[in-house]
């Protein structure tokens, strides 16, 4: 019989229509990245010369790369009014979503070929790459990352008994967030030490400094996606360029993991599911242990794998694991610690959730959330893939009701979980969330008290935050369905 080959596959002739779609789907790929570019494009270097941005102190370092002072200087249409700057934010990421929304629906439960998944690494590598180098005034965090390292690395200072505001001479401290520079290290050992080693690299030139955490917090994204291809095509090989859209072209993960520590998390957190699928269950339970100990986020997701140990009566495996669990936080806090006051400040963390909700109905809410752990523990049968599920369910309810949506990167480590879930309506309402929390993120980060915001609803902040993703995964499924028919009746007519 004769065979002819595509992308790398070999395939009957009977299957010639089949042929004809994997030949069109990278070609549409690449449409698809060139509007992402634009995207990220527009938010790296658009988004930071609207009038609210510019007036963060770090636009002082346009200035100190040849790079920026070239984007600076070119006259590009950057909106400079209110409504302006609200319809191009909206547009862009309407635009921005629903394409990466198609990309996902192109390659959902479809083998591609090598040449396809490395089209959408390379990428996925060069939106890391340009976000990396957007104008210095895109985020403030990383400055107060940086200024926190130094106190250590540099002052030689313990970071969690000493704020950064005790050296106002240092370079780096005019660009970081006062609201936080009079605030001991308010994240968890494994971050610090990684924040400190990243500063004692560095000298004191600032722009040196950005530059090194970016492309550093860029390297442990690069890694995350390669993770994520690892692990997808180890559980389904049908969904591997499926999995690496979901993270890699989220715009969430393009425009802000590198720059923030959730990055850091997510990949200990995939390097725990890589080795719980090999079966090294120690190591990745030590990797789990040290996710959490970046930030308290994935302390649910170690509760839910804990818990099920339990409910399967696994009694040496509950008991070597939570020892495991909980030696490698001790280690990290022994090398911090200087007294009580260091417990007392790390368990204020605890409270930090649920801030989006009022009064009583946080209560609620965490209770609701502590019940969905114990029946989500209680229905895992030890499997990686139903442990997954379950883990993005936990996630879900965690983004949705106890924090706020306008902390878009908090969704990073979802994404990275859901990216590996391969359930349709798991991730119809990570998309959803996504351009939600995106959203938000975007506006109060671009809007400031010199440059209001029009005012687009009155209605309360919490509801605006459950009504906006309902609507958006109703015309996700309503645009679905239409697809689906067009696909349908593609299929009919192409049919001899």
């Amino acid at each position: 019989m004769t065979v002819v080959r595509s992308d790398n596959e070999w395939h009957d002739p009977a299957n010639a229509q089949s042929e004809h779609k994997l030949a069109l789907r990278p070609i549409l790929y690449i449409g698809l990245a060139l509007v992402l570019f634009l995207a990220t494009f527009f938010y790296s270097f658009i988004i930071p010369l609207t009038p609210g941005r510019l007036t963060r102190p770090s636009v002082a370092l346009f200035s100190e790369l040849p790079l920026w002072s070239i984007i600076v200087s070119l006259p590009f249409p950057v909106p400079q009014n209110s409504w302006s700057v609200a319809g191009a934010l909206i547009f862009v990421t309407a635009i921005a979503f629903a394409t990466y929304g198609l990309a996902i629906f192109v390659s959902w439960n479809r083998q591609a070929g090598r040449r396809t998944r490395a089209f959408i690494f390379l990428t996925s590598y060069v939106f890391f790459f340009l976000s990396a180098f957007s104008l210095p005034n895109t985020s403030t965090d990383i400055f107060n990352y940086i200024v926190n390292g130094r106190i250590a690395a540099v002052h030689n200072s313990n970071p969690y008994y000493v704020t950064a505001d005790t050296f106002p001479d240092d370079p780096v401290y005019p660009y970081a967030s006062k609201n936080y520079t009079g605030l001991a290290a308010d994240k968890l050992p494994a971050w610090v030490l990684t924040n400190v080693a990243l500063a004692s690299l560095t000298g004191d030139h600032v722009t040196t400094n950005l530059l090194i955490y970016r492309l550093a917090l860029m390297l442990f994204n690069m890694a995350n996606l390669m993770l994520i291809a690892i692990i997808a095509y180890r559980l389904n090989p049908l969904f591997v360029s499926t999995a690496l859209v979901i993270y890699g072209w989220n715009p969430i993960v393009i425009v802000h993991a590198q720059s923030k520590s959730d990055t850091l998390m997510a990949l200990l957190l995939l390097l725990a599911v890589l080795f719980f699928v090999r079966g090294h269950r120690l190591i990745a339970v030590g990797a789990l242990g040290l996710s959490v100990m970046v930030k308290l986020i994935t302390l649910p997701l170690a509760a839910v794998y804990m818990l099920s140990n339990l409910r399967l009566r696994n009694w040496r495996v509950l008991l070597v694991d939570t020892l495991t669990f909980v030696f490698l936080p001790l280690l990290l806090f022994l090398l911090f610690w200087q007294g009580s006051e260091l417990t007392t400040r790390l368990m204020a963390l605890f409270g930090v959730a649920g801030a989006a909700a009022p009064g009583i109905l946080r209560l609620l809410l965490v209770a609701g959330f502590c019940l969905l752990i114990l029946a989500v523990s209680y229905f895992q049968d030890g499997g990686i893939k139903k442990l997954l599920l379950g883990w993005a369910l936990v996630m879900l309810y965690f983004t949705f009701f106890l924090t706020k949506l306008g902390l878009s990167w908090y969704l990073i480590t979802l994404l990275a979980i859901v990216s590996l879930v391969f359930d349709w309506r798991v991730v119809l309402v990570t998309g959803a969330l996504s351009f939600t929390s995106f959203f938000f993120t975007a506006w109060y980060g671009t809007f400031t008290k010199a440059f209001s915001s029009p005012e687009l609803s009155s209605l309360p902040t919490f509801l605006v935050y459950i009504l906006l993703p309902g609507l958006i995964s109703l015309g996700i499924i309503l645009l679905a369905i239409g697809l689906r028919k067009l696909q349908l009746r593609w299929s009919d007519n192409a049919t001899p």
